[in-house]
């Protein structure tokens, strides 16, 4: 008898039955929380916020003559600059858009990380004008580097997009006033990009002007020998 209860295997345990402080627990467990979301996109919506000021005032000072920073004196233009040039691009063609289509699309542009075809024809523009002229204003007397007559031009010219394709929307519109803003238009990027070739070359006035002449007539020869 008592070789059989020794020998006769013990019940399985049961498991504990839910105590009031366990259930208790169980139900406080934290579920995902909606306004850490919401703080999540706050956050997303300023940055966004932020870019798209610092954008538009870097367009702003753009449009302004040539000044410091970055246009001085055997200017290096750091790798900085180019955040600096897209920033600018984007603002130019959203405003450009803007005047063609009637949409604005900053901050979807700001947020591109990967340059668009259009910024990418434009750089091939400036960089092969840029190569040409760091080359060809030696001739001149003019010591500037391939990128720092890239981003002369790159910098000065972009900004004055929308402007241009402003007054080509309204030329039927105009009529003659647009020959008279057209060209005063371009007249007075000619003198923006003097203005910061001479600052940062530390060339004379009369050299730039004389050395951007001939390297738009000679330009403007190849095109329409193209062209033809």
């Amino acid at each position: 008898m008592n070789g059989i209860e020794e020998n006769t295997p013990p019940a399985a345990r049961q498991p504990k039955p839910a105590t009031p402080a366990r259930v208790k627990k169980a139900k406080a467990a934290p579920a995902p929380d909606a306004p850490h979301s919401a703080l999540a996109a706050g956050k997303s919506g300023t940055l966004v916020a932020r870019q798209v000021s610092m954008a538009l005032n870097e367009w702003i000072a753009g449009v302004s003559p040539p000044q410091d920073p970055p246009f001085c004196r055997g200017a290096a233009f750091p790798d900085a600059e180019w955040s600096h040039f897209f920033r600018i691009f984007s603002v130019s063609t959203a405003l450009a858009g803007t005047v063609v289509a009637g949409t604005f699309a900053l901050p979807q542009l700001i947020g591109s990380v990967v340059p668009n075809a259009h910024s990418m024809k434009a750089l091939v523009v400036f960089a092969f004008f840029a190569m040409f002229y760091s080359i060809y204003s030696r001739m001149f007397g003019i010591a500037i580097t391939f990128r720092q007559s890239f981003f002369c031009f790159a910098l000065v010219i972009t900004p004055w997009f929308p402007f241009y394709i402003l007054l080509k929307a309204l030329g039927a519109n105009l009529g003659v006033v647009w020959l008279l803003l057209m060209p005063g238009l371009w007249t007075y990027v000619f003198i923006l990009v003097t203005r910061a070739i001479q600052i940062v070359s530390g060339a004379r006035t009369v050299q730039v002007v004389l050395s951007l002449l001939l390297a738009l007539v000679l330009a403007a020869v190849a095109f329409f020998s193209q062209v033809g």
